[in-house]
């Protein structure tokens, strides 16, 4: 028995040091789940005569699924402020890890193509070498061909409708799709395809038809045809409303649907309720223009037309397009 020892649960009222230079260099950078992870870590080990350390334990502990946690080590691992072997993970000082670059005979910037490439992508803005380590790990680390980690980049990009997009966020983005296995450019568009297609409003009306699963290609290309017509998100939802008693309700039905208000000019969503309330009697200035209200009897009995027309009127009148 030692002849001195801290009192059991006493660390609990103890501090564990963080260095600022963690919080400036590393910290700021990082997913926040992952930080969470290190910090209840660094814990761990200043404590470790009160703790079993496990991926388990401090899953519990910080209420996180365990796949997250594995995560978290994972990218603490790339960083250098861990290690893992067979006995658990060893924390290293952040101090020594930004002096072991410093020293290190490997160029801080490689992949010299890549890079001008990358800062093309990004509008030219300086990255820190941090920054350059966690892209460098995509192609590394997670295998991805350099088209791929750069197409992710223009992916963020218009997700995020902007060049300033954090290398932070697209790193939670290569995760995952390393998570999916996606190592070519072929695998990266099929997913961006994917993911652009579950973004679509068109999954809105296909929702609304009781079908709840991502559109085909072919069922967003009818949905902007129907946009070109002038039929806006609201008004094709509103047509939906058509095939309440069908049994099979589609795209391809409610494209007719939509076809025969192409047809009768209505194409805004009131016009559109309007009409099916009145049963399909709603009619458009054009069919308007053809009835007999808006003419008058000349004294030898002919109608005489009361109004005045333009030749789009005329057009409009013998259905020419």
């Amino acid at each position: 028995m030692p002849f001195c020892k801290i009192a059991e649960k006493s660390f609990i009222y103890d501090v564990t040091p963080l260095e600022n230079l963690y919080i400036e260099e590393f910290m700021r950078h990082a997913p926040g789940d992952f930080v969470k992870v290190y910090i209840y870590g660094l814990m761990l080990c200043y404590n470790s005569a009160h703790f079993e350390p496990t991926i388990e334990t401090i899953s519990k502990a910080l209420n996180l699924d365990e796949k997250t946690v594995s995560s978290a080590l994972e990218y603490w691992e790339r960083t250098g402020l861990i290690q893992r072997d067979a006995d658990g993970v060893i924390f290293n000082n952040a101090k020594s890890i930004i002096e072991l670059d410093s020293d290190t005979s490997e160029p801080a910037f490689r992949y010299e193509e890549f890079n001008k490439k990358m800062h093309a992508i990004l509008g030219g803005r300086a990255l820190s070498s941090y920054d350059y380590e966690r892209v460098y790990d995509w192609i590394e680390l997670f295998g991805m061909d350099q088209d791929v980690a750069l197409r992710l980049m223009e992916y963020c990009i218009d997700l995020k409708k902007g060049e300033d997009v954090p290398i932070s966020y697209m790193d939670k983005v290569a995760i995952s799709w390393n998570k999916k296995g996606i190592k070519t450019i072929e695998q990266a568009e099929d997913l961006i395809q994917s993911a652009s297609l579950n973004r679509s409003p068109s999954k809105d009306v296909l929702k609304r038809l009781g079908m709840n699963r991502t559109p085909t290609k072919d069922e967003h290309e009818l949905y902007l045809k129907w946009n070109d017509k002038g039929f806006k998100r609201d008004a094709v939802l509103m047509a939906c409303t058509l095939m309440t008693q069908t049994l099979r309700p589609s795209m391809a039905y409610l494209d007719k649907i939509l076809e025969g208000f192409a047809e009768r000019g209505i194409t805004d969503a009131k016009a559109i309720e309007e009409d099916i309330k009145s049963g399909g009697t709603v009619k458009t200035e054009a069919q308007k223009a053809r009835s007999p209200q808006s003419m008058t009897k000349k004294p030898d009995g002919r109608l005489k037309d009361k109004r005045t027309y333009s030749k789009q009127d005329f057009e409009a009148m013998l259905d020419i397009k």
